[in-house]
């Protein structure tokens, strides 16, 4: 996902994946699809697809996995040191519980999470590395609810933004209150 930043280059290996976003160049052929997504989209959702389940064409494995990759924050409940993370994914709702974040955790995760670089020509590259929500994420998650394997890694980044969310909206109204 890059937010409409640019075109985006995956690399790595499965579990610590990195995105690097550069803004699109249309003079320079640059476009918002990738080649011949369908048909990658289509080989994973074969993958996925269970025994008898009808055989699903290129075009529909790409609105499947675009289905797939969606989680939406629906609420944040803080509860002393921990944070219950509802999310909407499809056909479900699921729920995370996290411990609060050290402030080394944050600095690490921050630091690891988004990197910009300022490019000759007035461009700039974003990169992306959602291993480090991850890595966070496996360090303050206790229970998951509604899932019956592994979180999904872009689950897992949702929760954690949406844990960190709360916790910054909550220490600035204290911040706000004490002045």
């Amino acid at each position: 996902m890059c937010f409409g930043l640019g075109k985006v280059v995956k690399t790595g290996s499965t579990g610590n994946w990195i995105y690097t976003c550069t803004p699109l160049i249309p003079t320079n052929g640059d476009a918002t699809t990738v080649t011949n997504g369908e048909d990658v989209d289509a080989a994973l959702v074969a993958k996925i697809r269970a025994g008898e389940d009808p055989e699903v064409d290129a075009f529909e494995a790409m609105k499947v996995v675009e289905q797939l990759s969606l989680a939406e924050m629906d609420d944040v409940v803080p509860d002393g040191d921990t944070f219950k993370v509802t999310l909407r994914v499809l056909g479900a709702t699921t729920a995370h519980l996290l411990k609060m974040p050290s402030a080394k955790d944050l600095f690490e995760y921050r630091r690891g999470f988004a990197r910009l670089l300022d490019l000759p020509f007035g461009r700039q590259e974003v990169t992306i590395n959602i291993g480090s929500a991850a890595a966070l994420y496996k360090k303050l998650v206790t229970t998951t609810e509604g899932y019956a394997g592994e979180v999904p890694i872009i689950h897992q980044a949702v929760a954690v933004k949406a844990a960190i969310d709360a916790m910054d909206t909550a220490f600035a109204e204290d911040r706000d209150a004490s002045f």
